[in-house]
């Protein structure tokens, strides 16, 4: 009635205050009632009237005067305890009685046949739900954000056509009873006192309808043993959000669900792996877990986040981000490592797999790319050194007439920013063709400051370099390059071993498992599958900078999976 601003005005009739308001204002603190006091009588003779708002207004009159044909009541706000046994409600089809004041919703048992949908949600002092047996054809039930209920009635049951229910940030409910086979969505997310008691009642298969297509569980405070080992009759569950929980690594229930399509796992302080993903997944959200150090994706994923996972190491067939002394012996000399080492950079290479703690050296191996950081201003003894963020050079053709097999990039900057990104462009002017690389792994610093650096990288190259072609690179960033070098490997360039004790040494572990990347490890995706003439290749998983376009065509972008086809709409989201 607020909302009409003269006696002439056609507007539509609602008892509505028009004031937005946020979950604080209904969490018992402040409730911001409609001055408005509505009458009953106004009504009375509307004999044939159905639908009826009444939104945070006060109500004055004989409840049993409201219209007998009454298919909708929206009552936001409603201030009273109960509702009255004289409400007529043998039509009603939708009860809409959220941020109400209500403890219980009738006082005893009541049947409202015809009732489809009861929204309750935000009344924060309801502490019991009604008996079910008496709303048999009920479809949906929102008691989101009743902060006061602790349990719901196992009459629930019973509802042979419930379709939904909605118990989010019920933050008080300790328990849920079997719910009915016809369930199609179960919204249980912030209730953290449903996992304090082991097992949830509610999520055992035999409780749970073959009809669901959506579960959302999280931030319940659930455990791995909260949940049943078993889902595979879960033949229609296409969305799970297990986020905010205090899993250790993917239940095995969730590995067994044969048609999931979107599974969000994000912000589990506690997850370390996320393995045996349910082959049918596209959509995979693992952000902010801290502690999460492995990831294997299917085939079929579109969209991965890991973003922010500190520990991540490896992305299975991937990405891998290890300790210097997880490498093969041959990776590290490639690299350069050995050349700096001798010149006192703060890690010593004495020994194969000895290195001191002085420095904390990790490597990322993506793309058949090896690349690492070092602290300094020290570069390896390579064949080509140029001033300036770019290098040139013509490839030389080798005396015993060995192929390239691989490049060495390396550049000493300069940082001044809290975090350092940037991308390297590889380009063979003769063959036309462009490798464009924007690394996973990123430098970062706690406090902004100036420091030196080196990024040294190994690429792969596999059949794009010959004899006589002409190559340029480029570091692209914010940041100061005062040098850069290059280097060629060849097939016949190997690593002399000491003995062959120490070669198996580094290859196997205890139980006779290799435990060394080798030089020879291929991953899902290469830069050397991507040699096309007169392309231009963009290697990225995502974050980090944008690579411009070449003569105004736009970069073909390669993740990890391969070359990103817009039908697919791969994304990944990855920054280490």
């Amino acid at each position: 009635m607020q909302r009409i601003k003269g006696n002439n005005s056609t507007s539509i009739v609602k008892m509505d205050s028009g004031i937005k308001r946020s979950y604080d204002d209904f969490s018992g603190r402040t409730i911001r009632a409609n001055k408005v006091n509505f009458k009953v009588g106004a009504i009375e003779k509307m004999k044939n009237l159905m639908l009826v708002q009444l939104d945070y207004a006060t109500f004055s009159g004989s409840y049993k005067k409201l219209p007998k044909k009454l298919r909708l009541l929206r009552w936001h706000g409603l201030s009273i305890q109960s509702i009255p046994s004289d409400v007529p409600l043998q039509n009603l089809v939708v009860l809409d009685l959220r941020y109400s004041k209500l403890k219980e919703v009738w006082d005893g048992f009541k049947v409202v046949g015809s009732l489809k949908i009861l929204n309750l949600s935000y009344s924060v002092e309801l502490n019991k739900t009604p008996d079910f047996e008496g709303l048999p054809n009920l479809e949906s039930l929102l008691l989101s954000g009743c902060l006061s209920l602790t349990h719901i009635c196992k009459s629930i049951g019973y509802l042979e056509r419930l379709v939904l229910l909605d118990v989010r940030d019920c933050r008080s409910l300790r328990d849920i009873p079997c719910l009915p086979r016809s369930l199609e969505s179960l919204k249980m997310e912030g209730c953290p006192n449903l996992g304090g008691l082991g097992r949830v009642r509610c999520l055992d298969s035999c409780s749970l309808s073959s009809l669901l297509v959506n579960i959302d569980v999280s931030g319940c405070n659930l455990c791995n043993n909260s949940f049943p080992e078993d889902w595979s009759d879960l033949l229609s569950l296409k969305f799970l959000d297990i986020s905010s929980n205090h899993i250790t690594s993917l239940p095995a229930c969730v590995k067994s669900l044969p048609s999931l399509e979107v599974l969000n796992a994000r912000k589990c302080s506690y997850l370390q792996s996320v393995l045996d993903v349910p082959k049918t997944v596209i959509y995979l959200d693992t952000t902010l877990n801290l502690s999460l150090e492995k990831v294997q994706p299917t085939p079929n994923t579109t969209f991965l986040a890991v973003y922010g996972c500190e520990k991540l190491c490896v992305v299975d067939g991937c990405f891998k981000l290890e300790s210097v002394n997880r490498f093969d012996r041959q990776i590290i000399r490639y690299l350069g490592l050995e050349s700096i080492s001798e010149k006192g950079m703060g890690f010593r290479l004495d020994k194969p797999n000895a290195y001191t703690k002085e420095v904390s050296i990790k490597i990322s191996y993506e793309f058949g790319i090896f690349s690492t950081y070092v602290f300094g201003k020290t570069l390896p003894c390579f064949r080509y050194k140029e001033s300036g963020p770019t290098i040139s050079f013509r490839v030389p053709s080798h005396p015993n007439g060995s192929r390239v097999s691989g490049l060495n990039a390396c550049f000493m900057s300069t940082c001044v920013e809290y975090a350092l990104f940037f991308y390297v462009e590889l380009n063979n002017k003769t063959k036309a063709v462009v490798w464009d690389y924007n690394p996973t792994m990123h430098l970062t610093r706690k406090q902004s400051s100036k420091f030196d650096y080196v990024w040294l990288s190994l690429w792969r190259t596999g059949n794009l370099l010959d004899a006589g072609d002409e190559i340029s690179i480029t570091l692209y960033g914010s940041h100061i390059v005062e040098e850069c070098c290059v280097n060629l490997v060849y097939d016949d360039d190997e690593v002399q071993k000491d003995s062959q004790e120490e070669m198996d040494a580094e290859k196997k572990d205890a139980h006779g498992i290799s435990n060394q990347i080798l030089w020879t490890d291929r991953l899902l995706v290469e830069i050397s599958d991507y040699v096309h003439s007169g392309k231009t290749y963009c290697f990225k998983t995502g974050g980090g900078m944008d690579v411009p376009t070449i003569n105004g065509i736009s970069d073909l972008i390669v993740d990890w999976w391969g070359l990103r086809a817009n039908w697919r709409c791969r994304h990944v989201i990855a920054s280490v």
